[in-house]
Order: structure tokens, then C-alpha cells, then sequence
């Protein structure tokens, strides 16, 4: 028995040749659509200022600004190797506290103030975490579905 694997060989080749181009849009894509999953997060409540957050505790916070919401960016796709990466976060100062939760110090001597409402709360406050960032489950189901979708268009078309 004489077994040719030459075409096997060409169509891998030719495999190799566009995934790299194809991965690198479709991690673009996930950035964005994990970016664009971020948005909706911040989106799902939204209250005035000095008015008590609608926010459920543990879910992501409440709109009141817009600030963090516009903040929400994807980065430039980075690529190593065979390793490609995109980052996805917020750009605006309290974005991390929102996220992670945490204590808030001041070393001002009239200490943190709320002033839309008045209240005075001393020289450090706890806020609990209020993630908005998708989770790696949903993330990784965006990214792969971009992916997937990129692939398969380079495939269908033999270009990356």
C-alpha cells in the first residue's frame, strides 16, 4: 500500500500560512467584543449623583456619569511568538477599586466627603467590589466564537 500525503501536506501549509493573519483579527474582534460585553455590564443600572446606588452588591456599578463606561478600551493586538494578546479595562482612577473592591484613604485633614450628600465619611472608606469586567468563562466564549469566526472565513476564502 503506497500512501501520497503531499496534498495533506500543501493544504497544511497553506493552513499555516493564513491562521496568523486570521487569529490576529479574530483577537481583535474578542477584544472588542469583550470590550463591548464591559459596556453592557456598566449599563444595567444607573442612578443620579448623591442618590443611592440601585446596584445589587457584588454586580457591577451603577451608571451615573458615563466616565467609566467611555473609559472601557480594548488594546492593540500584541503578538509573541505564537501567542497572541489583547488586553480589555477601564482607564478612568476609581476603575480598579470598582472592580476589586478595597479601602479608599485620604491623608486630607477634613478627610472623604461626599459632597452631593453631605456626609463625611473619615480619613478611609471600604467599598465592596463592584465587578463589571465578564468573566473568564464569558470572555473565553467570546474570544473563541471571534476566533472561530475568523478562521473559518480564511479558510472558505484562502487568505488570512
Amino acid at each position: 500500500m503506497n500512501v501520497d500525503g503531499s496534498s495533506l501536506v500543501r493544504s497544511l501549509e497553506r493552513i499555516r500560512g493564513i491562521t496568523p493573519a486570521a487569529t490576529e483579527l479574530g483577537m481583535a474582534d474578542a477584544g472588542q467584543s469583550v470590550s463591548g460585553q464591559t459596556k453592557r455590564n456598566l449599563s444595567l443600572s444607573a442612578h443620579a449623583p448623591g442618590t443611592r446606588t440601585p446596584a445589587p452588591p457584588g454586580g457591577p456599578p451603577s451608571l451615573i456619569s458615563g466616565d467609566l463606561r467611555r473609559s472601557v478600551r480594548a488594546s492593540d493586538v500584541t503578538r509573541t511568538g505564537y501567542r497572541f494578546h489583547v488586553r480589555v479595562g477601564a482607564t478612568m482612577i476609581y476603575a480598579r477599586i470598582q472592580q476589586m473592591g478595597g479601602r479608599v484613604s485620604t491623608l486630607k485633614p477634613h478627610g472623604l466627603a461626599n459632597r452631593a450628600t453631605h456626609q463625611f465619611f473619615g480619613p478611609s472608606v471600604y467599598l465592596p467590589a463592584r465587578p463589571y469586567l465578564p468573566g473568564a468563562e464569558t470572555s473565553a466564549t467570546l474570544a473563541r466564537d471571534a476566533l472561530v469566526r475568523r478562521w473559518s472565513e480564511a479558510l472558505r476564502s484562502g487568505n488570512g
